[in-house]
């Protein structure tokens, strides 16, 4: 049988779920499971659980999930996001780099897609509210 864990000397948004899991992973139920994907919902980023639904908007046809179109808007998604997250946290450098990256892997699909296909992405930056440059 599992004992429980004294609490830990300083607060954790995990440590509630991880008393839970340690207090029902005695029990072989569907608690432990329902608490895993409770655990794994909180870590996923909140483009992650918009991606379908990204994906589907953006899609040139029933299987597509890797054209620049969808790219860009994932990408396009993410950077929103972490431009907000920025400007809350404006000491974050590691989360700047990152965004850094993500606006240069845009800009060189972007580029691509206007190489390719200069009607395609006209719409596309249109549909996405970005400057065509």
């Amino acid at each position: 049988m599992l004992t429980r864990t004294p609490e830990p000397p300083y607060s954790s948004r995990y440590s509630s779920l991880a008393d839970k899991l340690v207090y029902t992973g005695s029990q072989a139920g569907g608690d432990t499971l329902l608490l895993l994907n409770e655990i794994a919902s909180i870590a996923m980023s909140k483009v992650e659980s918009r991606k379908p639904d990204i994906i589907k908007k953006y899609k040139l046809h029933t299987q597509d999930t890797g054209s620049p179109e969808v790219q860009v808007a994932i990408f396009t998604e993410k950077i929103d996001e972490l431009a907000k997250h920025l400007k809350k946290n404006k000491k974050d450098n590691h989360s700047r780099r990152g965004l850094l990256g993500m606006v240069s892997k845009r800009k060189r699909l972007l580029a691509y897609l206007k190489r390719s296909d200069e009607k395609r992405y006209r719409s596309l930056t249109k549909k996405l509210g970005l400057k065509s440059v």
